[in-house]
């Protein structure tokens, strides 16, 4: 049990340490919305910010790790979903963070996601390592879903 908490530490440390520049004096909200803006401005998918309670600064391992899977899933988008308009919602309460992007693109089946595909894989991973949980959901034709509930230390 001490191995397993000493390694939970040591990702946590590993995620703080690759803490995104652009976190650099935003909290997770206004990161996202630069994010969501600067990357939509130079795309042909319509991206729209919301957030619900998301003003409180939440610890600096949690911001980063959100960061950098709602990173990898809009460049996903960009990449990949061929869609007209796509949501990142982010909603805090005090027991969680719940993260959500949306798209309306092609969507894709699944259970038919390749070993190659190592960005889907690392959402997986870094919501783990933030001792959360991810949702996939896609259906080809109607667009895609990720989400993510990662609990606030102390709270869940």
């Amino acid at each position: 049990m001490t191995l397993t908490h000493d390694s939970l530490d040591e990702a946590r440390r590993s995620v703080q340490d690759l803490r995104a520049a652009p976190l650099e004096g935003l909290n997770l909200s206004g990161a996202l919305s630069k994010l969501v803006n600067e990357l939509g401005s130079s795309s042909k998918t319509a991206f729209k910010y919301e957030s619900v309670g998301a003003g409180r600064p939440l610890p600096e391992h949690i911001e980063a790790g959100l960061y950098r899977i709602a990173q990898e899933a809009v460049n996903n988008i960009i990449r990949h979903a061929k869609s007209g308009s796509a949501t990142v919602t982010l909603v805090c309460s005090p027991g969680q963070v719940h993260l959500t992007i949306e798209d309306d693109g092609i969507g894709f089946d699944p259970a038919s996601i390749g070993p190659d595909r190592y960005g889907l894989r690392g959402l997986n991973e870094r919501a783990r390592l933030l001792g959360g949980d991810l949702n996939l959901e896609s259906t080809e034709g109607k667009g895609t879903r990720v989400e993510v509930i990662v609990p606030l230390e102390g709270k869940a």
